[in-house]
């Protein structure tokens, strides 16, 4: 482990600092978990999509043999660097360094997944709240395959028949329904759907209400705040899950995390220009460099909690 002084002076902490803050950041990240991976490098990559796959049929021993178009269509993923800067005093990196690891493994980790997750979901910038630049619809909120909560009575079937609009508009374009991203608070939603007679809808489910992990309808659900995208700046889009066919969503790691630190140098704190090294602070600043690309925005579904009534 550096000493202090070590920590101060050099200008990236060495790899056995850096990958638990990594690992840390792909376990709390809902999109890093839910999509596939892909390789990406620097600058623009062209990824493939399967638009139509090939079909075989019967044919005789001496007939002519059928023919079956396979196409696929280009998408471009063009990589983004994340980053962000946390300061500490130096006494506290003088007086505790195993705790300076231990914090910032946990809130650059924590600050990565988000930024992570509210690109992916809803292709905005968690520090500002705004659109990113040059997303266009590959995020998954762009989908119009969308569905409110609540639409269905308890004698219509419920939120299970609100589910099961969703998994139609999938399925109905051709793709497979694999699994769901969810708000935490989808869970409150399940646990309290009942039928007319009372009866709870997924008593067979049992939402475990400890678990990151669950099934609704016999399917997989894993649950992240990142879903309704009220992260930083970003406010709540009413979203409560997205559900469809997640080969469709991939995501790609250019670079592994990066961590500088220094002691010499200038940070906004509080909207004011400040000096690390007048005030006594140590910067750390951790850099990710990734991309990810949508298939096809049809193959999910957003379920949508309804707008509040004032």
């Amino acid at each position: 482990m550096p000493s202090p002084q070590v920590l101060a002076d050099i200008g990236q902490l060495p790899v056995e600092i850096i990958r638990p803050i990594f690992e840390r950041a792909q376990e709390q990240s809902l999109a890093l978990r839910v999509a596939n991976t892909m390789p990406l490098s620097y600058g623009q990559t062209n990824i493939p999509v399967i638009a139509q796959r090939p079909e075989a049929g019967p044919v005789g021993e001496s007939e002519t043999k059928p023919q079956s178009e396979y196409r696929y269509e280009m998408r471009v993923v063009t990589p983004r660097k994340f980053a962000t800067i946390v300061t500490v005093s130096q006494e506290f990196v003088e007086a505790d360094i195993a705790g300076l690891y231990s914090q910032i493994q946990g809130d650059l980790a924590f600050a990565i997944a988000r930024a992570v997750d509210l690109a992916v979901f809803h292709g905005a910038a968690a520090t500002t709240g705004e659109p990113l630049a040059g997303v266009e619809d590959q995020y998954l909120n762009a989908t119009d395959n969308r569905v409110t909560l609540g639409s269905a009575l308890p004698d219509q079937g419920g939120m299970a028949k609100d589910i099961g609009d969703g998994y139609e508009m999938v399925i109905n374009y051709g793709h497979d329904f694999t699994s769901f991203a969810a708000d935490p608070r989808l869970r409150a939603r399940a646990v309290n759907a009942y039928d007319s007679f009372g009866r709870p809808l997924f008593q067979s489910a049992g939402p475990d209400l400890s678990d990151r992990h669950s099934t609704l309808l016999g399917l997989p659900v894993l649950y992240g705040k990142g879903v309704s995208g009220q992260i930083g700046n970003h406010n709540d889009t009413r979203v409560r899950a997205y559900g469809g066919d997640f080969n469709q969503l991939r995501i790609g790691i250019v670079r592994d995390l990066r961590l500088d630190v220094t002691d010499q140098a200038a940070v906004h704190l509080g909207g004011n220009l400040v000096s690390t090294w007048e005030n006594n602070l140590v910067a750390l600043r951790a850099e990710i460099l990734f991309g990810w690309v949508v298939g096809d925005l049809n193959a999910f579904a957003a379920y949508d909690d309804p707008e509040a009534v004032s």
